[in-house]
């Protein structure tokens, strides 16, 4: 069965971008008698707000969106909510599942050293990847910084040879250079997961089998698609949907140029004409 995810952080209003991968994501769980699943990404506790997440319930409510499974409407795959998966040690459980695999290691450099990393990379005018120096350490080391509570945060380990190649429903075969890729965080300092980790997590554990989002997460998908790898699981099938550009032509986002979708509603619009317009806007 088709399993599609729509999963927006409420940090902003609902805006036409986020719409717009919502109603093709709805509509291809339709098309399919597949279910649509609303996860909410809120692991960013600073930005997210309660009432983001009810400005993008409103607006797919307003356009006649249905929702199989969301925080509203549990089922077997829940909770909904990052937030609440992490209060419940998801990523946690993951992440020592890849550490005890070896597949991930803690990384005790200060923001100062890596910094300094970067910089050498700007110098040498290469591309920055992580030194792995962390992998250096023994365990006696590990386990003496872990026992004297030295901040830490844990590291996916990536293939660092060879080209990874999936094929996008739209784009057709995408391939990335794996030596350019680098060990990347997958747990912070403050113990919450990294997007990339979170949502590949959440995929796998939903059970998901197409991922509809934009093309600025072309640039993830090595990162993703190496966990999946790494946790024995398969990829999901992936569209990356060309953006929406404000006047300036730069992207439509939540802090640059976006309409709320219930500000349409007040003006006067129909729903059933933000349908239409949404989905001939890349037909």
């Amino acid at each position: 069965m088709t399993r599609i995810r729509f999963a927006p952080s409420p940090t902003g209003n609902l805006h036409l971008g986020t719409l717009r991968t919502a109603l093709f994501s709805w509509l291809y769980a339709k098309a399919t008698d597949g279910q649509f699943i609303l996860r909410i990404e809120d692991t960013d506790q600073k930005r997210s707000e309660a009432q983001y997440e009810k400005s993008i319930l409103e607006g797919l409510d307003w356009m006649g969106i249905t929702l199989d499974e969301s925080p509203s409407n549990n089922g077997v795959f829940g909770p909904y909510r990052q937030s609440e998966r992490m209060e419940q040690g998801v990523y946690q459980k993951v992440a020592q599942q890849l550490l005890d695999a070896e597949k991930a290691y803690y990384c005790f450099d200060t923001p100062a050293e890596l910094d300094a990393e970067r910089q050498a990379a700007i110098d040498s005018k290469k591309p920055y990847v992580y030194s792995r120096k962390a992998l250096k350490l023994t365990k006696e080391e590990i386990n003496t910084k872990l026992a004297a509570n030295v901040p830490y945060t844990i590291r996916f380990k990536m293939p660092d040879t060879g080209t990874l190649t999936y094929t996008d429903l739209i784009r057709g075969d995408v391939s990335f250079d794996l030596s350019l890729m680098g060990d990347f965080v997958i747990m912070k300092s403050d113990q919450s997961p990294s997007y990339n980790f979170a949502v590949v997590v959440d995929d796998i554990g939903m059970a998901i089998s197409h991922v509809v989002r934009g093309e600025d997460h072309i640039s993830n998908m090595p990162r993703q698609l190496c966990l999946c790898d790494a946790l024995g699981q398969s990829w999901p099938q992936y569209a990356h949907m060309p953006m929406i550009l404000g006047p300036d032509k730069s992207k439509l986002s939540k802090r640059h140029g976006a309409t709320n979708v219930i500000d349409y509603r007040e003006q006067g619009y129909l729903s059933e004409a933000l349908f239409n317009y949404l989905s001939l806007l890349g037909w």
